[in-house]
């Protein structure tokens, strides 16, 4: 990949950056007016020359930059041809020194049609095997396509430490870009929302509010654009050290400041899992005899290189997912993320839509081919990936279900979409994951903005003071409908693209040749997961919007700062699905996921080309199909349970017993996960460690040992020094005999050598 230096690169981070030191520096001074200005100014400058990076980047692939000679085989109905025509070029490039040795290879079109980029039709070797092959298969010039380009912005290295160089180096391509569009550009709604929801508070509230949001974006920036893994870790501490700030923000209340503190601590040991996973694959590269790297690209191309040859490429995987674990809230760190919802809905729809959680997902497809390489016993590392991603998108699907807290059913719903992320990257789908991370910032965001909305109008959280406000807040009731849709996967919405596009890579793996039975388990669960998705979201609209009011005061719409966001939110959320649209359909790849990221991983379709299955329209139908009906139905079934208008039915759920109140009281207990937790790990754990710090630092170092120790020794050495000072005569004239027989003694031994020198002078002379 071709990287061309831009030198306004750094520019992107430092905009959110220098905003947050304007505001936490001047803001309360000169007053909220100027807050704003600093505190939405700056994201959307960023996202003006993010975008200004896209098309640059977009114009460099498809514009004018010079394109490799591509040509290809084409064998309709035979990939068995396609696979060994391959493995004889393959064969023939490997050991060769001349131009055969710069080719590439993919297979595309279910495996009927071989490209070669950087070949000719004039190539001998290829012209004797179409000869070899003549009457199955076709053969000629292809398309030119180019070699993707890069932005690059270098301030030269950074440290070097027993053979590891690290550069401070920022690395803008087409992976880095969605994200960076994603962040400034959600990031910019939320705060220009926030300049209306949180308005009342005053000026230094205000200004130190906005102070940690444009930090938290900065913070973001870093981790995405950094082009090693020690910038993406000092992004990743930084996204943890805002949450912490603002999941407690109204730090007043003790149980902000306990749920920012749980967020920290829990985050805390996922990035211990992250940093020995770093230095693990320090070890690994060492292994290789190779020079070691943090950078993105070595990484990918020299482990990623070694499919199960390297021992401790599973393990350091597996830690580098439980940093992701934590970060992204997956089983078994995610139990934060609920308690998240403490903190100002802004903050929430932050952290849950355009940055934090979506960093293990981010840093996995970053380092895609070195995932894909990993096993462990055998196991691949990105199977186990998959196989947590469907059961904790499971899991939260169900605690969501349980919830009457409108916020918390959408942070369980947040942990639940952000386990198909992971059933994406697990599936090799890399592409997928992202495009689902994309078109989940929208309609999350929304959901988030909305709910906001309406606890603003309500003064609760609770659903079960809501209802009724349709005819109320039209605005917000529209757009939250239109969010809640996607979420379901309701078709033709985005949310149902990019769903279904993870779920029907998870089902090509189950009919792949030599694949485990276990894809079935995680295709079945997923489209399980996606049904109880379209009951919660139904459940959650029913309760909020239809029905009668039964709240307090008179709720009314928010103002335009807060519906303006809602609106451009909505309507990304019924375009975005147009960035993925289903092969099937258009007969091309899939825009976002396959044509523009696609050429960021691939080597995963040379690895896995072998093993498709044959008929993959078939299986694109199918799934489809399952996922359509699996949305309507869920859907069809909220209505029917919580569709209800007189506001005494709408507790039915409540009023339950035997089996169905316990599974109510399971589910609203989120599994009674966070309680097993607490009880059996975390206070047995602060118990231990509370104690052993108490024996052996507080009570032994501090308290028995510098504190006491100090006193005790000046008490014991002024004692010392108070035994010369008796006022007996007699001691003092003894000790003074004894001062003048030492200075005397030492005089003499001393003087002796000058003495026989000067003798030996005088006899000499």
């Amino acid at each position: 990949m071709e990287a061309i230096e831009i030198w306004w690169i750094p520019l992107v981070i430092f905009a959110p950056l220098a905003g947050a030191l304007l505001n936490g520096l001047f803001g309360k001074r000169i007053g909220k007016g100027f807050v704003r200005l600093v505190g939405v100014g700056t994201p959307t400058l960023a996202f003006v020359l993010s975008l200004a990076a896209f098309f640059g980047l977009f114009y460099a692939d498809y514009g004018t930059s010079p394109r490799a000679q591509v040509v290809a085989f084409r064998a309709e109905g035979k990939p068995e041809v396609i696979r060994a025509i391959k493995a004889e070029l393959e064969r023939r490039a490997a050991g060769s020194l001349g131009p055969e040795a710069a080719w590439q290879f993919r297979i595309e079109d279910d495996g009927e049609v071989l490209r070669i980029r950087n070949a000719s039709p004039e190539d001998t070797i290829l012209r004797d095997l179409h000869t070899r092959y003549a009457g199955s298969v076709e053969f000629g010039p292809a398309h030119e396509v180019a070699s993707p380009r890069a932005y690059a912005w270098n301030l030269g290295e950074w440290f070097a430490v027993a053979g590891l160089k690290v550069d401070f180096s920022f690395t803008v391509d087409r992976l880095a870009i969605v994200l960076m569009l994603i962040v400034t550009g959600v990031g910019s709604l939320i705060h220009l929302y926030a300049t209306g929801y949180m308005g009342h508070e005053s000026p230094g509230t205000f200004a130190r509010f906005f102070t940690y949001l444009n930090l938290f974006l900065g913070a973001m920036l870093v981790l995405v654009m950094g082009s090693n893994l020690l910038l993406l870790f000092i992004g990743w501490e930084g996204v943890g050290l805002c949450s912490y700030l603002l999941i407690g923000f109204g730090y007043e209340d003790e149980d902000n400041a306990a749920c920012g503190t749980k967020a920290f601590v829990v985050n805390r040991i996922g990035d211990l899992g992250f940093v020995l996973g770093m230095f693990t694959l320090l070890v690994a590269m060492r292994g290789l005899g190779a020079e070691p790297s943090l950078d993105f690209a070595a990484l990918n191309n020299t482990l990623g290189a070694t499919p199960g040859s390297l021992p401790l490429l599973g393990p350091a995987c597996l830690l580098l997912f439980l940093g992701a674990t934590g970060k992204s809230a997956q089983i078994p760190l995610h139990l934060w993320l609920p308690d998240a919802m403490a903190g100002p809905t802004p903050v929430s729809a932050l952290i849950h839509a355009a940055t934090m959680v979506t960093a293990g997902v981010y840093m996995i497809a970053r380092l895609g081919a070195v995932f894909t390489a990993a096993t462990v016993w055998g196991v691949p590392v990105l199977g186990i990936v998959a196989m947590i991603g469907v059961l904790t998108a499971f899991f939260a699907g169900m605690a969501a279900l349980g919830q009457d807290d409108i916020k918390r059913v959408l942070a369980y719903s947040t942990i639940s979409q952000l386990g198909y992320m992971f059933v994406g990257v697990g599936s090799a789908a890399m592409g997928a994951a992202v495009f689902h991370l994309v078109t989940h910032a929208f309609f999350k965001a929304l959901l988030f903005l909305a709910a906001g909305s309406v606890i603003h109008a309500c003064h609760s959280q609770s659903m079960r003071e809501m209802g009724g406000l349709w005819r109320k807040m039209p605005a917000t009731f529209w757009t939250m409908l239109l969010g809640a849709a996607a979420l379901a996967g309701v078709p033709l919405l985005s949310g149902f693209f990019s769903k279904d596009f993870i779920l029907f890579n998870a089902l090509v793996r189950f009919n792949s040749t030599n694949s485990s039975p276990l894809w079935g388990f995680i295709y079945a669960l997923g489209v399980i997961t996606g049904l109880v998705t379209a009951v919660y979201s139904t459940r959650m609209i029913c309760l909020t919007f239809f029905g009668e009011y039964r709240g307090h005061g008179r709720p009314h719409e928010s103002p335009s700062s807060m519906v303006g966001p809602l609106v451009v939110l909505a309507i990304l959320t019924v375009l975005g699905g147009l960035l993925g649209l289903p092969k099937l359909w258009t007969h091309k790849e899939e825009l976002l996921p396959g044509e523009w990221l696609g050429p960021m991983w691939p080597f995963i379709e040379e690895r896995l080309a072998g093993n498709m299955p044959a008929d993959l329209h078939s299986l694109e139908s199918m799934g489809l199909a399952i996922g359509s009906v699996a949305a309507v139905a869920g859907v069809l079934v909220g209505v029917v349970f919580w569709g209800r208008r007189h506001p005494s039915e709408i507790a039915w759920e409540s009023r339950q017993t035997g089996a169905l109140a316990r599974a109510r009281a399971v589910l609203a207990n989120a599994w009674y996960y966070d309680l097993v937790v607490n009880k059996w790990g975390f206070q047995p754990a602060t118990k231990f460690l509370a104690g052993l710090l108490w024996r052996n630092v507080d009570d032994a170092a501090i308290d028995r040992g510098l504190v006491d120790g100090t006193g005790r020794v000046a008490v014991q050495l002024s004692l010392f020094v108070r035994s010369f000072q008796n006022g007996q005569v007699a001691r003092y004239a003894g000790y003074f005999v004894l001062g003048v027989l030492l200075l005397t003694t030492s005089v003499a031994i001393f003087s002796v050598p000058s003495v026989l020198h000067t003798v030996q002078r005088l006899l000499g002379s």
